[in-house]
């Protein structure tokens, strides 16, 4: 999807990163026992191409539809001492965290 519209993005870990901070920002690295893979649901881990590690522009929490509020206020959360924005998505609808992500981080077509 980001690369159609000339942007990059990669997978850097599926469900544990370590985070630190430098100069900053939040820098996050996937442990080496889980580098370059993703969990399916109901398969085996699947292989992916992946980066050992990136700047964090948004935090994307998954919660369950029923915690979700409709409208969100803008949230920075520390994380590893470092405030990042952080928007709620519905767990296991990607058809609604897409557009989501894309208007939090001024993706067009919500420029």
């Amino acid at each position: 999807h980001c690369r159609a519209r000339g942007l990059f993005s990669r997978l850097i870990g599926d469900d544990r990163l370590l985070a630190t901070a430098h100069a900053g920002r939040l820098v996050c690295r996937v442990p080496a026992t889980i580098a370059g893979l993703a969990e399916v649901p109901g398969f085996i881990p699947r292989p992916l191409p992946f980066e050992p590690g990136g700047v964090i522009d948004l935090n994307v929490r998954l919660v369950p539809q029923a915690e979700m509020a409709r409208f969100q206020e803008e949230i920075r959360e520390p994380v590893a001492g470092c405030p990042v924005p952080r928007v709620d998505l519905a767990e296991r609808n990607a058809a609604t965290a897409l557009p989501a992500v894309m208007a939090r981080l001024s993706i067009a077509p919500f420029l």
